[in-house]
């Protein structure tokens, strides 16, 4: 019995005791995310980008892509390539990453290929922002995209989007023969359409 679940129960004891009530509880259904794993998850490279708290989803994806493989339902020919590129604060074990020994099993299992750390208050990790990772290797980013079709999946604040955004049109221009802002946002505008880019942000 959850917060909302014992406050919807109290409320509704007039009715569930057949007594009259006037409670009324306004329901506002909006249209299901598509940033959800679903039964192709393993039919494409992934690329997770995450930061901070943003990384929770990604660790019910790869829940769900362990499952898939565990049970038969993966692709005949080798696993899709799955990376996770996590940015926080501070490094190691007494760090403030999430899930380190999810993220660890997952690694063992297989189910995650690549983990990069990104450390913002530390010399250690792969680069200070997620969107500095991005840039640095940016070649071989676009590669993942471009020739191998990876769907990317972010997660986090509408400024880290922001800025992964603008790395990911910079990739675009620099390595996709894209030279324009125009050319690069046609790009990702198009993979938006195709379900390719998804974005779960929060202000």
């Amino acid at each position: 019995r959850g917060i909302c679940t014992g406050w919807l129960e109290d409320l509704a004891a007039d009715a569930l005791a057949g007594r009259p009530s006037d409670v009324f509880v306004p329901i506002f259904p909006r249209v299901p995310s598509d940033f959800r794993a679903s039964d192709e998850i393993d039919d494409a490279p992934l690329l997770m980008i995450a930061a901070g708290t943003g990384i929770a989803p990604f660790v019910g994806f790869l829940d769900h892509l362990a499952a898939h493989r565990r049970n038969g339902r993966a692709p005949s020919a080798a696993p899709a390539e799955t990376w996770l590129v996590y940015g926080h604060r501070f490094a190691g074990r007494e760090g403030d990453g999430l899930y380190g020994d999810e993220l660890a099993a997952h690694i063992e299992a297989g189910a995650l290929g690549t983990r990069v750390d990104c450390v913002s208050r530390e010399e250690a990790g792969a680069g200070k922002y997620v969107q500095d990772w991005i840039k640095t290797n940016g070649e071989e980013v676009w590669d993942l995209i471009a020739a191998r079709k990876a769907k990317v999946l972010v997660c986090g604040s509408v400024a880290m989007s922001k800025d992964v955004h603008t790395a990911l049109m910079e990739i675009a221009q620099l390595h996709g023969d894209l030279p324009s802002v125009v050319e690069a946002q046609a790009f990702w505008t198009e993979l938006v359409k195709e379900k390719r880019y998804l974005r779960d942000i929060w202000a």
